[in-house]
């Protein structure tokens, strides 16, 4: 409310805490990685059947259609496209409008 409103205002600290905040809260990343991770010692472990269950976390492709190159490619690709629509527009959003542009992109 009011209250926090105003500590933003008056302390330099409070906005970059609350922007830092909305930023992590916004971006969220992390599961993108844990999961691109999960698939990719999956193939390395040579095992197909564990990268092929793990790929829809990912991506709507059909993983019993694809092998192990294919399933590699489809990670690489969703990290690429999910990094570009979730963390880059949101940055470019916080950069231009601050917290606003950060909740607004992710509303």
């Amino acid at each position: 409310g009011a209250l926090a409103e105003r500590a933003v205002r008056r302390s330099p600290a409070a906005s970059l805490a609350l922007t830092a905040a909305a930023t992590w809260a916004v971006v969220g990343g992390t599961s993108l990685a844990r999961e691109a991770r999960a698939v990719g010692r999956a193939l390395a472990d040579g095992d197909l059947t564990a990268a092929r269950a793990r790929l829809p976390h990912l991506c709507g492709r059909d993983p019993q259609a694809l092998d192990a190159d294919g399933i590699a490619r489809a990670v690489v690709e969703s990290v690429a496209e999910n990094t570009s629509d979730a963390v880059v527009g949101a940055l470019v959003w916080g950069a231009v409008a601050g917290v606003p542009g950060l909740l607004g992109f992710r509303a």
